[in-house]
Parts: C-alpha cells; structure tokens; sequence
C-alpha cells in the first residue's frame, strides 16, 4: 500500500492531477492527521527523533504546492498556512 505522499504524487499528476485547492485538504486528512494522531508521543521523544518528522511534512507540501525541492521549509509552511510540526505540537492540549 502507497504511502500517504506517494498518494498525493499520485494526484499531482500533470495531464490528470488535482488543483492545489483539492490537495492540501486531502494532505491535511492524510498527512497531517497521522502527525496529529502520534503527537503526544513525539513530545516525548527527543529533537533528533522529532528532526525526522519535519521531512515528512515538508515533502507533502511541497508536493501539494508544487513548489521546487529548493523551497525553504518556513516559507511552505507560510505559503500553505500550515505551522511548522514544532508550532503545532507545542500549541495542541496535552490528552
């Protein structure tokens, strides 16, 4: 089974693919609720652990914004209005 940025290349597809307005929903349900679900977990782990996770994100929006590979991580997160994982996890209530 794809993986969920696999999924969303999939959809980018230049002659078939989807419009940005359609991807970043589909990242933030995909994508963005895996992140989401394992946050508390990854508050505990330390910053190399969690330095692995920001890749992630960075690859789906990336794909989703069709941006270059060259795009700075801060300014994805700025242009999709999507906080960096650090940001999120510190401003999401303990469960």
């Amino acid at each position: 089974m794809p993986s969920g940025s696999k999924r969303l290349e999939n959809l980018t597809h230049p002659s078939s693919g989807c419009f940005r307005k359609i991807l970043l929903p589909l990242y933030n349900a995909i994508i963005r609720s895996m992140l989401d679900y394992g946050s508390p977990i990854y508050g505990l782990a330390p910053p190399s652990h969690n330095a692995l996770l920001n890749p992630v994100q960075n690859a789906a929006i990336r794909i989703c914004s069709g941006a270059l590979h060259t795009s700075l991580a801060l300014s994805l997160c700025a242009e999709s209005g999507y906080p960096p994982l650090h940001h999120r996890a510190s401003s999401q209530p303990n469960r």
